[in-house]
């Protein structure tokens, strides 16, 4: 079931079916997040018909594979669907989808859901609040996502974690809000994570803010000192403020330290097969062809 193959998993499907065996919940919630991987909701829907045929969405754990499916494949509508035909929504199905609407960019709709879970009488807990923050964060909806952080502790009785710390600090650096972005670090009652450093870093890039890139920049390589990526962000914002002497102290680090840039990867999906292609790398059976076809583009 861990290879990936959609159209294998299906055949499982049907030769179970075939020989008079039913599949069970656990074979079913096995098969759904391959089509997540191939991003192939055809597929997906194709095993949604069949739970309709064999009456499987009597079940709790299917339903909630099925909401989270669509919403990976990136089919809200479908996973707003499905999850409203749920007779009984636990925390776990509330959270899936959640999370779906913040990992797509709709912070206002996981809101919307947090407040209709709250209402319904389903208590959340710290993977929900870590949803609607992070939607918060993509939406740049920073005071709503103060309020619902500073009212985990004191309505809901959550303890926040790093995590929820991490995506405050990513939705204030985001919206510019460096110094309180930092202030947030600096209070949390625990060692600040690389995720936190690493937003602020980013942020310093985008708002040009040489002086706190140096501060986070300074944790982040004590942090996570064999993450080429780190090097590469201060380097670049060193390079944009005409600091080149600090830029090629980054650069040296790296060398000295044997830190080597991750070349860019990219990949395609054409007839089930996945075709990857890394900077550089020019071993691709096909190179020929393709390396044709774009200088044809490129003339046109």
């Amino acid at each position: 079931m861990q290879n990936g193959r959609t159209d294998k998993a299906l055949q499982i499907l049907h030769e179970m079916q075939q020989s008079g065996v039913k599949p069970n919940k656990i074979t079913i919630t096995s098969v759904l997040p391959l089509c997540i991987d191939l991003g192939s909701i055809r597929r997906g829907k194709e095993i949604h018909g069949f739970l309709l045929r064999h009456l499987f969405l009597e079940d709790e754990t299917v339903f909630t594979a099925l909401v989270f499916m669509y919403a990976k494949c990136g089919d809200l509508e479908l996973s707003n669907r499905v999850f409203y035909m749920m007779p009984k929504k636990d925390t776990i199905a509330w959270n899936t989808m959640i999370i779906g609407n913040s990992m797509h960019g709709k912070g206002e709709e996981a809101l919307l859901l947090f407040r209709e879970m709250v209402s319904s009488g389903v208590k959340p807990n710290s993977v929900t609040f870590t949803g609607v923050l992070s939607g918060c964060s993509h939406s740049q909806l920073v005071d709503k996502g103060l309020m619902i952080f500073y009212a985990m502790r004191k309505e809901h009785g959550v303890e926040p974690d790093s995590e929820h710390y991490s995506c405050m600090v990513d939705a204030l650096s985001r919206a510019g809000r460096l110094e309180q972005a930092y202030n947030f670090i600096q209070n949390m009652p625990m060692k600040p994570s690389a995720g936190a450093w690493g937003a602020l870093l980013g942020a310093c890039r985008v708002y040009k803010n040489v002086e706190m890139a140096r501060v986070a920049g300074k944790h982040l390589l004590e942090i996570e000192p064999e993450n080429a990526g780190n090097y590469v962000l201060l380097s670049n914002i060193y390079e944009a403020a005409k600091l080149r002497e600090e830029a090629s102290e980054i650069r040296k680090l790296m060398r000295e330290r044997g830190i080597m840039k991750v070349p860019g990867c990219s990949w395609i999906q054409v007839k089930d097969k996945v075709h990857t292609f890394v900077v550089g790398d020019k071993n691709n059976a096909q190179t020929a062809v393709i390396y044709s076809f774009l200088t044809e583009v490129g003339e046109k």
